[in-house]
């Protein structure tokens, strides 16, 4: 296969959706790789793994709201005769990365039901690993895990389906028994959307495999996937909590572009009068934070933020920094809701009217 890549840059608040489709022979589209939204204001690396043998053509797509300034740059094209850098992150691209395959299958979302895209490229061209029924067992490289110290196993996951299907995280050491570090149902992952995953892995004394456990019926429209496999140094942050210096964690926007869209910046914003100009985190310009811009021309001045579901006892506290700017009449409220939508508890909001 051989690798495209690419710079890419949806800053504005009005940003619409970046595609890459590939064209054979002037006849069939396959998209390989999309963005939605705002995406923040530096630069970001875009890159495909291209399997087809035909001749064929790369063509960018954007898409803008209509009657609403925006922008969307490209730059950089590089088209190597390899297979994609991607460093210590497991993309399933250009196979298992030495993970062991037990009723796992590597596959797109061309060629099942559901996901019907990967996470990374957010196309149905792009790999992931599915779980087959009626369980299935994929095992780490060997020597993987440093059992000296703490490690953050990060990933991404998607289920679908009912009760039946589960995902299940367990440590397999040399001498011991088997121990389950993290495990997800249907109810974890309710909305049919790639979900971030972040596991501690303690200490051992012995050599310990890391293995992910899919457990399926193999009904229509059932789904249990893993994708982005990622092994890192630094301890895993508490579910909920996000400094949003890497990624939104599994924050998202739970509105369509119709509504005006929470998104990661640095800096000044481009209202540079709202007085913001560094993060709370690192307290510098290079920090990041979610912002909610004046300059998101949307149809509703109306933005949602969700997190993942979240599993804490009854004296569980939230805490959050933000900045308004004064006499903006705008506002901001937080709430927590059960399953179902509905709120639980007071609502607690504050508001820029003086």
């Amino acid at each position: 296969g051989r690798c495209f890549s690419f710079w890419y840059n949806m800053w504005h608040p009005n940003s619409g959706q970046l595609n890459l489709l590939q064209r054979v022979e002037n006849a069939s589209t396959t998209l390989l790789w999309r963005r939605d939204g705002p995406q923040g204001k530096a630069w970001q690396h875009g890159e495909v793994q291209v399997h087809s043998d035909d001749p064929h053509q790369f063509v960018f797509e954007a898409i803008q709201k209509q009657g609403c300034p925006g922008v969307i740059a490209i730059d950089d094209f590089e088209l190597k005769d390899a297979p994609c850098d991607t460093g210590k992150l497991c993309t399933f691209e250009s196979g298992t990365c030495g993970w062991q395959l037990h009723n796992w299958e590597v596959t797109t979302g061309n060629n099942v039901m559901r996901p019907a895209v990967d996470h990374g490229s957010g196309g149905p061209s792009g790999s992931f690993a599915l779980a087959k029924p009626p369980s299935g067992r994929m095992v780490s490289p060997q020597g993987q895990n440093d059992t000296s110290q703490h490690r953050c196993l990060r990933f991404w996951f998607f289920i679908a389906g009912s009760t039946s299907e589960t995902l299940n995280v367990t440590l397999v050491p040399d001498q011991g028994e088997e121990e389950s570090v993290w495990f997800a149902t249907v109810m974890d992952a309710s909305m049919e959307r790639w979900y971030s995953a972040a596991v501690d892995l303690p200490t051992y004394e012995a050599n310990v495999a890391t293995v992910f456990e899919g457990i399926t019926s193999g009904e229509p429209g059932t789904a249990v996937a893993v994708d982005d496999i990622a092994l890192s140094d630094a301890a895993c942050p508490p579910a909920g909590s996000c400094s949003f210096e890497d990624d939104m964690c599994n924050w998202y926007n739970n509105k369509n572009l119709s509504y005006a869209q929470w998104y990661r910046s640095q800096g000044r914003t481009v209202s540079q009068s709202s007085g913001l100009d560094k993060d709370h985190t690192l307290g510098t310009a290079k920090g990041y934070y979610l912002l909610l811009d004046a300059e998101d021309l949307s149809e509703y001045h109306f933005a949602s933020l969700q997190s993942q579901t979240l599993t804490y006892g009854p004296s569980a506290c939230f805490k959050l920094h933000y900045h308004m700017k004064k006499e903006s009449n705008a506002t901001l409220s937080v709430r927590f809701v059960d399953d179902s939508g509905a709120t639980v508890g007071e609502t607690m909001t504050v508001s820029a009217t003086g």
